[in-house]
């Protein structure tokens, strides 16, 4: 009992001094400041205090302010690059954290969930190993409300792990190894608002396990295995606002036909799929059955300048991309530009 007190004492005695003798005191004892992970400065401070390890860095931090329910729009407005979440950092006090990584935090996770379940909002794990030890400490933080884990190795396995994080609402998997089979572990997310599975293995067989996926505004199927056949799968989800098809080639107009149940659709890429400049009638049917949707990026060779009048004066209320366009996966990760 009297050890227990006794570490409790010191680290409060910290925060009383001055944030250069704090600093001293953590880099001289930082076992014992470690253990407080989070403390506010003092009780009338705006700030609070961060303590990471003084010898490897966790990645690079990002604060940002949000409310009650986290948003990109949130992120954008007040996001700040903290710089390395490494020794004391001091970041305002409502702040909610957003962190790209390291290498070293990837292969020791015991490191982030030392934290507590909802100390991060976002991490990016992009480009980094996760084995099934990262995957499942990465399962304890509940909190999380957005995560990146595209060009790692992520398999089917490793995404079983994912079912636990109910609050997660983006969700980037893009370049990784999993197949239709493992979407199943998704669909307790019921959260879920943006996913990105651009050049996957996800076929039409996935798109059936996606529809269950109700509250999804955002859909990233950029180079995968689609067809005509697994659209109808996707006409049934009631928020997508904006869906990624290109680099599908057996995506047809006739298939596009088939979606016209979306009807909160306002963005829609359709760039090296089999759409030409031909098949504006058909276009122009799904249109007018989503009225909604005012964006295409098509990005055909087949377009002449004469056939893009004739497109834009049969749907003058739709902006036709030509130019090379980011897609859906791109889009939505440049709000978290300070992270790249």
């Amino acid at each position: 009992m009297s050890r227990r007190i006794s570490r409790t004492v010191i680290a409060v005695a910290v925060f009383l001094f001055a944030p250069a003798a704090a600093r001293e005191w953590h880099h001289a004892i930082p076992r014992v400041t470690f253990s407080a992970a989070v403390e506010a400065r003092e009780e009338k401070s705006e700030e609070r205090i961060l303590h990471f390890p003084d010898r490897n860095s966790l990645g690079r931090l990002i604060w940002f302010q949000a409310g009650k329910h986290f948003s990109r729009e949130s992120y954008v407005r007040s996001c700040h690059d903290v710089g390395l979440a490494q020794g004391a950092v001091y970041v305002p006090k409502m702040a909610r954290l957003a962190l790209r990584v390291s290498y070293s935090a990837a292969t020791n996770p015991e490191l982030l969930i030392a934290y507590g379940s909802d100390f991060f909002a976002f991490l990016d794990f992009s480009k980094i190993e996760t084995d099934d030890r990262t995957m499942a400490a990465i399962s304890s933080l509940t909190g999380l409300h957005a995560l990146d884990l595209r060009d790692s190795d992520l398999s089917d396995q490793g995404l079983r792990w994912l079912s636990h994080l109910k609050n997660l609402e983006y969700l980037y998997l893009g370049r990784t190894r999993i197949t239709d089979q493992g979407l199943q572990w998704l669909l307790p997310l019921g959260s879920l608002q943006e996913l990105v599975l651009s050049q996957t293995k996800i076929g039409d067989s996935g798109l059936r396990i996606i529809q269950k996926c109700r509250a999804l505004q955002g859909l990233s199927i950029s180079r995968c295995q689609i067809t005509d056949a697994g659209l109808p799968f996707l006409a049934t989800l009631p928020e997508l606002s904006r869906l990624d098809l290109s680099n599908n080639r057996k995506v047809t107009a006739n298939g596009l036909l088939q979606l016209s149940g979306l009807k909160r659709l306002h963005w829609l890429s359709l760039r090296n799929t089999s759409i030409t400049a031909k098949d504006l009638q058909m276009i122009k049917q799904l249109c007018q059955k989503i009225p909604s949707l005012n964006f295409i990026d098509i990005g055909d060779k087949s377009f002449t300048a004469a056939s893009l009048t004739q497109w834009r004066q049969a749907i003058p209320h739709v902006s036709i991309a030509l130019k090379p366009e980011t897609d859906l996966q791109a889009k939505s990760l440049s709000v978290f530009a300070p992270l790249r």
